[in-house]
């Protein structure tokens, strides 16, 4: 958790520093055999984080007694 925490004001300041022109660039490696943008890769990655969110929700339901 603690690691967590370290990393959200890493992640909210890198994400406000960029600007539209890099957010509409290509991304410098290859994403699922394709070229693809900046903007792509964070919404990709953001909706990846969310589906493994649910699954720590789900594994905390679970471990609830």
């Amino acid at each position: 958790m603690a690691g967590l925490e370290q990393v959200i004001p890493v992640v909210t300041h890198t994400l406000h520093a960029l600007t539209q022109k890099e957010l509409e660039a290509e991304y410098p490696l290859i994403f699922d055999g394709e070229k693809k943008t900046t903007l792509f890769i964070v919404v990709r990655m953001y909706a990846h984080l969310s589906y493994h969110l649910g699954q720590v929700n789900y594994l905390r339901r679970m471990l609830e007694p």
